[in-house]
This record gives C-alpha cells, structure tokens and sequence, in this order.
C-alpha cells in the first residue's frame, strides 16, 4: 500500500492566497501528493478551476472550506471538510459569511 500524503489546509487567491487554484493543484502533483484540499476564507469558488485539473492530474481533490467564527470573546478558525461541493446549504453560508465580510470592510473604511 502507498502513503497517503495531502495538503489540507491551503488558500488560492479566491480568498487570501497568493497562488491560483491552478497553481495549486500543479504545485501538489509537482510535490508528489496524493491529495489536495483548498480551504479558503468563506468560499469555494476555488473548486470550479481546481476540481477539472485535479481529475485530469489524478490527484484526489478533498472539498474543504475555512470560516471564521467566535466562541465566547476569542475569534476562531473553523475548518470543514469532505462535503459535497454541490451543496446548496454551504454555498448559502459561504455568502452569509462574504456578506459579512463585506459590511464589516465598509465599517471600517467608515472609521
């Protein structure tokens, strides 16, 4: 049996990465990796490009997405995985969250 070897944490630049989601999935076969999960900030916007070449390249593509949240007064990272990407109910969060996101950028622009 061969050793399973992944990436399960990673950001392209649909949220706050500096890599494409193209690039990604090369960089993960280039490195010799079995497996890939682009967890971006509140969107899997990452998947329509990645999901494709990862098929192509024969690498296992793992859904996978980061939110932020708080519990209590400390803010925390929230790290979900292994969903179906088609799922509508994750697709209204990742919004929730985008719109979030934006009202609080506007605020702080404000000040």
């Amino acid at each position: 049996m061969s050793e399973f070897r992944a990436d399960l944490h990673c950001h392209s630049t649909c949220s706050d990465g500096t890599t494409s989601p193209i690039e990604l999935v090369k960089m993960a076969v280039e490195k010799g990796l079995s497996g890939l999960s682009i967890t971006d900030h509140d969107t899997l916007d990452a998947y329509k490009t990645a999901a494709p070449l990862a098929q192509e390249l024969e690498i296992e593509l793992i859904p996978g997405v980061e939110f932020s949240a708080m519990q209590g007064n400390v803010s925390i990272h929230l790290l979900a995985y292994a969903f179906p990407l088609e799922s509508s109910i994750l697709h209204d969060f990742c919004l929730k969250h985008k719109h979030r996101r934006q009202d609080r950028n506007r605020e702080i622009l404000k000040n």
